[in-house]
């Protein structure tokens, strides 16, 4: 996320309440969370479970996945009216394969090639709306248009445009499908809704949005995603001066991205954690 400019009143102590009260809430829903995650990991069962996962993740990749990943290079090299022609010589499953493929690649470009990455997803937009690939997965288009809406919405924030992502956030979320295997892709659409309006000088509705994030991605035991969801409310915080009050939104989320199974999370942590420093975080907080 590109960091907003620091402006604006300083928080009305309701807010910083309301917000401190939250963070407790979800402070102590995590450490319970945490708890029972500790003792479903000491199962017999799921231990055995994640033995596999991890040889599974140096097994080398198949030669699906290889086709794939080629036909996602040769689709990005490619104008967006090509896209189809080369798609549909592709069996449907190597076309959902290949289109996930592209949506992983230019994920990355958001922050160093946000153009690219906006014209990627008008791409995938455009494959999946109007020529309907892959065929006959209508609810498998809608979540591709949804995550590819997501990443121009992305891209725009790294440009600075952002009440032009906005509008490009709320039509991601209201485009994937209303169904519990899509709710953490609407969580993911909330979550980015809350930094724009952040950096809109929302920042009420931000922490707000932000807040209640947190809040479901513990209910979903889903430890990446709070911790973003906590980042992201320190940074708002910090465009207004609330160093104390981001202090224990980032001293929560280091705690969970530190625990076990939860290292993914540190590279976004460590971003947003440069971020408030240049909005004057001080080191020593």
């Amino acid at each position: 996320m590109a960091a907003p400019p620091v402006a604006g009143e300083p928080l009305s102590p309701e807010l910083i309440a309301r917000t401190c009260q939250s963070l407790a809430q979800i402070y102590a829903a995590a450490k319970y969370v945490e708890v029972f995650v500790d003792e479903v990991r000491s199962w017999p069962i799921v231990q055995l479970a994640l033995e596999r996962q991890r040889v599974a993740a140096r097994t080398p990749r198949s030669s699906r996945r290889e086709a794939a990943e080629a036909a996602a290079l040769e689709l990005m090299a490619l104008p967006p009216e090509q896209w189809a022609d080369v798609l549909a010589a592709l069996a449907p499953p190597q076309q959902k394969a290949t289109l996930q493929r592209v949506l992983a690649a230019a994920g990355p470009f958001t922050r160093t090639e946000p153009d690219r990455a906006h014209r990627l997803g008008g791409s995938i937009l455009r494959v999946v709306r109007s020529d309907r690939l892959p065929p006959r997965a209508p609810l498998l288009r809608r979540r591709l248009a949804g995550h590819a809406l997501l990443l121009r919405a992305r891209a725009l924030m790294t440009l600075g445009a952002y009440a032009d992502a906005l509008p490009v956030v709320a039509e991601a979320h209201a485009t994937f499908p209303r169904d519990v295997t899509c709710a953490r892709d609407r969580m993911q659409a909330q979550l980015l809704r809350g930094q724009l309006l952040g950096a809109t000088g929302h920042v009420a509705d931000a922490l707000q949005t932000l807040n209640a994030c947190a809040e479901f991605a513990v209910d979903r035991m889903d430890m990446p995603e709070l911790v973003d969801a906590l980042a992201a409310a320190a940074v708002v915080l910090c465009t207004r001066r609330e160093y104390g009050v981001a202090r224990s939104a980032l001293a929560l989320a280091a705690h969970v991205a530190g625990r076990p199974g939860n290292e993914a999370s540190l590279p976004a942590l460590h971003a947003s954690l440069a971020e408030c420093a240049f909005l004057g975080y001080p080191d020593d907080s």
